[in-house]
This record gives structure tokens, sequence and C-alpha cells, in this order.
């Protein structure tokens, strides 16, 4: 209910949640989780509401509002999400992977203990929010994708992700293009994207070599 513009939606495969992206107007792009009886606060507000906004959401039914799990104050439409499973390294189980359209970043998310929630090391990152000129070095984990329209985890367990700016279809793996294996001198954590024409020499794949080292 009240949910003004979502691109992506994605079932946690632990707990059954389910997550949505929802775009802004003009700011405040959101995460969300979204409940049985879900209130997403549009058209009062985007982003985290203040207490006068929270009195003017309109009641429906038992419908809550609830606050987004995280938002960005500047626009970077967020689009696709989904969570992976990769079979070589558990790193990543409890990442929440979402792309965005505005700027071709893929941003990863740390759940939290109880999956309802990230967790994340920068403090000023704690309220749940990038503000403005605020750094997203945290949660961007690799970019040069031109406009992702969508995530999926495939039945090999890798995250699958379209570009509709680019026209690929990118596969993402948990190595440094050394056959699928774990790169024993960055434990197992980088990724790099293979695009599905199966080079390594493409320049994306390249940029986001550069960006792990």
């Amino acid at each position: 209910m009240d949910i003004r513009n979502s691109f992506g939606l994605a079932v946690n495969p632990v707990t059954g949640n389910l997550w949505a992206t929802e775009n802004g107007d003009d700011d405040f792009d959101e995460i969300n989780l979204v409940p049985e009886k879900f209130n997403s606060g549009w058209i009062v507000t985007m982003g985290p509401v203040t207490e006068s906004q929270l009195d003017e959401i309109p009641g429906y039914e038992d419908f809550v509002y609830r606050d987004p799990e995280f938002s960005w104050e500047e626009t970077v439409a967020p689009t696709g999400l989904d969570f992976a499973k990769f079979d070589e390294i558990d790193r990543y189980d409890n990442s929440l992977f979402v792309g965005d359209c505005n700027a071709g970043n893929l941003y990863k998310f740390e759940l939290n203990e109880n999956r309802d929630g990230f967790e994340f090391t920068s403090t000023f990152l704690q309220d749940n929010m990038i503000d403005k000129n605020e750094s997203m070095d945290e949660i961007i984990i690799g970019t040069g994708f031109g406009c992702i329209t969508d995530i999926e985890r495939g039945p090999d367990g890798f995250l699958y992700i379209v570009s509709l700016s680019e026209g690929t279809v990118y596969r993402i793996l948990p190595a440094s293009g050394n056959g699928g294996q774990p790169d024993s001198e960055n434990d197992g954590g980088c990724l790099i994207a293979t695009a599905t024409y199966d080079s390594e020499l493409a320049p994306q794949v390249q940029q986001l070599r550069e960006f792990r080292d």
C-alpha cells in the first residue's frame, strides 16, 4: 500500500521476507522490507518519516507504516535486487545486492543477525541513509554496468545482472578470472563480472578488476 515506484522485488531465501526497491520523485530512493500489511508512506513521504509526517499518513484498515531499511537522499534510481549463494565461499551469504540505473553501480548491503535490516561499519551510515555528498565506498562493490534493470540469482548460485543501456547480461563470479577458483590472495572475496560473451577482456570486467585491486 502507498508505494510510489517499485522496480525490484526479492525474497530472502532464509527468512522468506520480501524486499523491494522504491524510487523517489526528486529525492529519497528506498530499499524496503515489506511485511504483511505494509504501508510505505507515499504520497506523504519518501525516506525516513518525520513525526509531523507520520500524523499525515492516511490509515488504510490495519496497514502499518514502516521506515525504509535504507535511503539515498540524492536519487540513484535503485532497480533490481537479489541475494547470492556462492558455492565457493560463504562471505556473501548475508548480503543483499542492489543495482541502480543512474550510475550503473552494484551495491552490497550486509544483513543484521535477524536479517531484517542492515549493518554498517561507517558511523555516518548507521542512520540507514546516504546524505548528499557522503561517500558510498562501503556499499559500492562494482560499477560501470550502465542502466541496471534486473538482478537475478541463477540456478548455479551466481548473480546475473541485466544492463539495458549496454544490452548485456553479466554473470557475477566470486573469483578473479582464474577458472572459477577462489583468489587465495584475496581470500576468495573479490567479485568480477564476466559478460555472457565470455570475454574477460571486456572493459567492464577490467574496470571491476581494477576496482577490486
